[in-house]
C-alpha cells in the first residue's frame, strides 16, 4: 500500500462525514424555509429572514460539493495534496482499504444515531403528543422530525450495509457481490 492511498481512505471518510453535516444543513434551509414561507409582514419588524435562507442554501450547496467532490472524486482530490513521492513510497496500515472503509462506516453510523437519537424520540414524542391533543403541527417541528429521522434511518443503513458499502468504496466489485 502507497502513501497516496492512505490518503485517498482518509479523504473519503472526510467526505463521508461531510455528507453527515450535509444533512443538518438540511434542516436549517427546511427550518428557515418553513419561518421566511409563514411570515408575515411586520410579524419580525423590520428583521428579514431571506438572508439567512440564502446564506443556509449557499452553505449547504458547498458542504454538498465538498462531499461530492471528497468521496466521489478522491483520486483527483490526493492528486493536488499529495506529492510524487506519496505515490512511491510504501506504507503500512492494519488492514486493507476495504476493512478500514467498513469500520469507518459503522462508525459514523454510530455517531449519526448517538448524535440524532435524543433529538429524534423528542420530536416523535411531541408529535404525537401535538396530533393527539389536536394542536397544530407547526411546519419546522415536521421539518426537524424527518430531518432527524433520516438521520436515523441512514445510521442503521449505513451500519447494516456497511460490507457491501465499503466494497462499493473501495472499488473491489468482487467483494461487492459477495456482501
Amino acid at each position: 500500500m502507497k502513501k497516496s492511498d492512505i490518503f485517498e481512505v482518509a479523504v473519503k471518510i472526510l467526505g463521508l462525514y461531510l455528507f453527515v453535516l450535509v444533512i443538518g444543513s438540511l434542516r436549517d434551509i427546511l427550518t428557515y424555509w418553513a419561518v421566511v414561507g409563514a411570515q408575515k409582514p411586520g410579524s419580525f419588524g423590520d428583521f428579514n429572514q431571506t438572508p439567512f435562507l440564502l446564506i443556509s442554501v449557499f452553505y449547504f450547496l458547498v458542504l454538498f460539493a465538498f462531499a461530492f467532490l471528497m468521496t466521489f472524486r478522491t483520486k483527483t482530490v490526493v492528486k493536488k495534496i499529495s506529492t510524487s513521492s506519496d505515490y512511491e513510497e510504501s506504507a503500512q496500515l492494519f488492514a486493507d482499504k476495504r476493512v478500514i472503509y467498513q469500520i469507518a462506516l459503522v462508525l459514523t453510523g454510530l455517531l449519526l444515531i448517538i448524535w440524532t437519537f435524543p433529538d429524534f424520540a423528542f420530536r416523535l414524542v411531541s408529535y404525537f403528543q401535538l396530533l393527539h391533543s389536536g394542536a397544530p403541527v407547526r411546519q419546522y417541528d415536521n421539518n426537524f422530525f424527518i430531518t432527524s429521522s433520516i438521520k436515523v434511518i441512514l445510521g442503521l443503513f449505513v451500519i447494516f450495509k456497511s460490507g457491501y458499502l465499503s466494497s462499493l468504496l473501495s472499488g473491489n466489485r468482487k467483494q461487492t457481490e459477495d456482501t
